[in-house]
């Protein structure tokens, strides 16, 4: 039974440059939703650190964890003698056919939700301001 070693990457932003940038950003902004949305734009826009678990297994074990969406299509495995990813390696191919990064889909879904969060962060702010230019 042959092994195969394999890395379950993850990304992550720096907090540190996160805060960094938010900073720089608010600095800069010349509109108020500019500075309101420096947050989201810094998160975005952070360095991304990947972080890769090691470990080996079989291929009726990364088979499954395949399908069972504990592994990732892009996730890498040590295969013919280099590394790549599972859905370009010959023997995890037909395992990932049909299989979606969710990595990928929880990414789009975060942009979409800074996105929003921007919009009723921006309406709040100029509901306030009508509201003030009101009283005097």
């Amino acid at each position: 039974m042959s092994r195969f070693r394999y890395r379950h990457l993850t990304a992550v932003r720096d907090p540190e440059a996160i805060a960094a940038m938010k900073d720089d950003f608010r600095r800069q902004a010349i509109r108020r939703s500019d500075y309101v949305t420096a947050g989201a734009r810094a998160e975005n826009e952070a360095p991304v650190q990947v972080l890769a678990d090691e470990s080996e297994g079989s291929l009726e074990e990364i088979t499954r964890m395949l399908q069972e969406g504990e592994l990732m299509p892009s996730d890498l495995v040590f295969s013919n003698g280099s590394w790549t990813t599972f859905d370009q390696s010959a023997e995890f191919f037909e395992a990932c056919e049909g299989q979606v990064d969710t990595r990928a889909q929880w990414g789009n879904a975060k942009i979409i939700i800074r996105f929003v969060v921007g919009l009723v962060l921006a309406a709040i702010v100029i509901a306030l301001r009508i509201s003030m230019h009101r009283r005097y």
